[in-house]
């Protein structure tokens, strides 16, 4: 069932060639003779699995590694369950990659614990009925060992030739359906500037967030640059401020210089405003009954006074809500009631 489904996905090649050359892993392997031996509460007992990946020779960089995704990751929760479905493994994945784990680097560790955990890799989503499979299929969690050297073939096409051919597009869309993060940025990628496919810039950006969400910092700065260059600057900051976003790319730095700087003129102009409505009451309440003829106009007074409370109101919320850009509408606001206060009451 699990080839038949994997051949579907992704072709018989990628599944003969890669899981007969990389995997399991020689750490997998261990996991699994450690846990049949020792049963599947070693992973809570860090201690004593550290002296026996010693005993084992594991190197000391991958032992630090894989206690360090045991101990920040939530695989322990799982370990009395049979089944650990395709979400509960991306759940796993991002709170490793929050213990100071790369995204790679968490998918390599947790496919290795999973493998001692005799868990089939998630790769037919751990057994479920074969009328779920279709359901799966889009669900999929795939070890890198399966997708690496099948995406630097797809990234050297792109490279050399500017374009992917139909049978590297079907493979790119099946890696992005994986949820792989670089599948879904370079298909992203790819929608954006109608490369190999009709341009569809809703399309691009869906595949991009997908790509961000599994933390790829390279999918989050190309969403900060396509929002920036927009003019949508709360959702470039979003983007921007995502870790690793802003490395080794100056224009990025400079965009988000610049986002700064806007920010912080925010604040000063919230200020300004504030200080503003201040003066209009005074104006309202204490100068223009005393400096226009006639009656003080209470009522009205009264009135625009519940309008320009609304209007500062407004402005303050904006500016938590869109502190880029929400103040020149809410302040614009503000001026014209004060404005529409003062010809009314010259008028009547």
């Amino acid at each position: 069932m699990v080839a038949q489904m994997l051949n579907e996905l992704f072709g018989q090649n990628i599944l003969k060639s890669t899981m007969q050359r990389n995997w399991p892993t020689v750490n997998g392997q261990i996991l699994r003779e450690i846990v049949n031996q020792k049963g599947r509460d070693i992973y809570k007992r860090t201690e004593e699995l550290e002296l026996l990946l010693v005993k084992y020779k594991v190197d000391a960089v991958e032992i630090h590694q894989i206690l360090l995704a045991i101990q920040g990751s939530s695989i322990r929760r799982y370990l009395e369950q049979r089944c650990i479905y395709a979400v509960d493994i991306n759940n796993i994945i991002r709170s490793a990659t929050r213990s100071g784990l790369s995204n790679n680097t968490a998918r390599k560790i947790i496919a290795d614990l999973l493998y001692g955990l005799n868990v089939p890799l998630s790769v037919e989503d751990l057994l479920r009925e074969q009328t779920e499979i279709d359901a799966v299929s889009a669900t999929l969690y795939v070890p890198p060992e399966i997708y690496e050297d099948e995406m630097k073939k797809i990234l050297e096409e792109l490279s050399e030739n500017g374009k992917l051919s139909t049978e590297n597009m079907s493979r790119l869309a099946a890696f992005a359906r994986a949820c792989i993060p670089e599948a879904n940025r370079i298909l992203g990628y790819l929608y954006y500037y109608g490369t190999s496919v009709t341009q569809n810039l809703k399309q691009a950006k869906e595949y991009l967030r997908q790509a961000a969400a599994n933390d790829d910092a390279e999918a989050a700065g190309l969403l900060g640059d396509y929002f920036f260059d927009g003019e949508e600057y709360e959702k470039a900051y979003q983007f921007y401020t995502c870790p690793g976003a802003l490395i080794q790319n100056e224009m990025r730095s400079e965009h988000m210089w610049t986002l700064l700087k806007m920010k912080a003129q925010s604040e000063k102009n919230s200020v300004f405003w504030v200080g503003m409505y201040i003066l209009m009451e005074m104006l309202m309440f204490f100068v223009f009954p005393l400096v226009c003829l006639g009656e003080s106009h209470i009522f009205l007074t009264i009135i625009f006074t519940f309008l320009n409370t609304a209007a500062i109101v407004l402005l303050i919320a904006m500016k938590r809500s869109l502190p880029f850009t929400g103040l020149r509408y809410s302040g614009n606001l503000l001026l014209s009631t004060f404005i529409a206060y003062t010809v009314l009451y010259i008028l009547l």
